[in-house]
């Protein structure tokens, strides 16, 4: 069995030592040569590092780790506890979106029930019926005050998903409702739109 002679030199780190130990191992060769210390160091000593306590020692993790960024089309919930959008948009895998005219229209933004300045659209699950609608906060809207679904479909019928970030007033985002509105051909009794807001 080996025996290892070499003394371990145990120092913080820090960048003013790094002489000192340049120090040592230069002239550890007079030290082994002279004879009153030769049997003091028989092999050149190991290095090694202490880490000292520094800021991370300290900080600690946050509760709620950041979501990862995703650019996957579609909204998606925003997972927090007393979102009431969670449930409506959770069920929602929407991203083309076929009108009652035949006219398609693709989702290629990803939202989420935090995402703002929108325009929106409802699905019925029963009949496949579609609202368009606009806001400047998903999270928490009442969207099923904006109609009154044909019986015997039902607020549980719906899903929602995000269409369109707007990027301006909100008559910006009302001219892209109504664009959408036209496009999807979702005004009554082929939607469930029952008028456009014209200003």
């Amino acid at each position: 069995m080996s025996t290892n002679l070499r003394i371990p030199l145990v120092i913080s780190h820090h960048p003013s030592v790094r002489p000192i130990i340049r120090a040592i191992y230069r002239n550890i060769e007079t030290l082994r040569k002279d004879p009153s210390t030769r049997d003091l160091f028989p092999e050149p000593p190991i290095t090694a590092f202490r880490v000292e306590k520094n800021i991370s020692k300290h900080l600690v993790r946050a509760s709620h780790p950041q979501q990862p960024t995703d650019n996957t089309p579609g909204t998606f919930p925003c997972g927090r506890s007393r979102c009431n959008t969670c449930p409506v948009v959770g069920k929602n895998t929407l991203i083309n979106i076929l009108g009652s005219n035949g006219n398609r229209f693709s989702v290629n933004q990803h939202f989420t029930c935090t995402s703002t300045n929108l325009v929106y659209i409802l699905v019925c699950g029963r009949c496949n019926c579609l609202y368009v609608g606009e806001t400047k906060r998903l999270q928490g809207y009442p969207v099923a005050t904006h109609f009154n679904p044909p019986s015997p479909c039902s607020i549980k019928d719906l899903a929602v998903t995000a269409a369109l970030m707007c990027r301006g007033s909100d008559r910006d985002r009302q001219t892209a409702e109504n664009r959408l509105i036209m496009k999807l051909g979702t005004l009554s009794p082929h939607g469930l739109n029952i008028r456009m807001d014209l200003f």
